[in-house]
């Protein structure tokens, strides 16, 4: 029991499958427990009785370094792979409704805020107004200055626009190279 309360002594830190400071404390308790099995057997039954302590104790620490730990690892990793899921569902349902370059909302989340607005002015007896704004000869940007220069481009107009409008209203993506809000 010595030389495994050594070996564990050695391995804590070292080994995640399980949790060597438990286990060497277990090691040690036992051998308090034998101690008093051997030492003192033919003196008294309260050492007989404090061995037995002792293993219970010695197997609760056991219990904890293997049976809790095995437990808890596979729950921690069910845990962050269940947030990872979460991450991705929210980053699909965000695209679903989003622009992708622009982070802008897209033609169906447009078309649903655009037929509430009509609703809600209808209502209220007020009136609505839907701009369209196209960007012309945007093709000559991305053939002499690359994709990469007509996305950052796009991404300007988008920032730009969004910077010019109330809280209350919505900008969105149409197509390729225009805008409604």
């Amino acid at each position: 029991m010595g030389r495994a309360a050594l070996g564990f002594h050695r391995r804590a830190g070292r080994s995640r499958r399980y949790d060597a400071p438990d286990l060497r404390t277990a090691a040690l308790i036992t051998i308090l427990g034998e101690l008093c099995f051997t030492l003192y057997s033919n003196v008294n039954d309260v050492f007989q009785l404090l061995g037995h302590a002792y293993k219970i104790v010695a197997y609760l620490f056991i219990y904890r370094a293997v049976f809790v730990v095995g437990v808890r690892e596979p729950y921690e990793r069910l845990s962050v792979e269940m947030a990872e899921r979460r991450r991705t569902e929210q980053r699909i349902e965000f695209l679903a409704f989003h622009d992708p370059l622009t982070e802008l909302p897209n033609r169906v989340l447009a078309r649903d805020r655009v037929e509430r607005c009509i609703a809600a002015a209808n209502r209220e007896g007020r009136t609505v107004a839907l701009v369209y704004l196209d960007l012309d000869h945007f093709k000559n940007v991305n053939d002499s200055l690359g994709h990469g220069a007509g996305d950052r481009l796009l991404q300007s107009v988008a920032r730009r626009l969004r910077a010019c409008l109330r809280e209350t209203d919505t900008i969105s993506r149409q197509g390729a190279t225009s805008f409604s809000w």
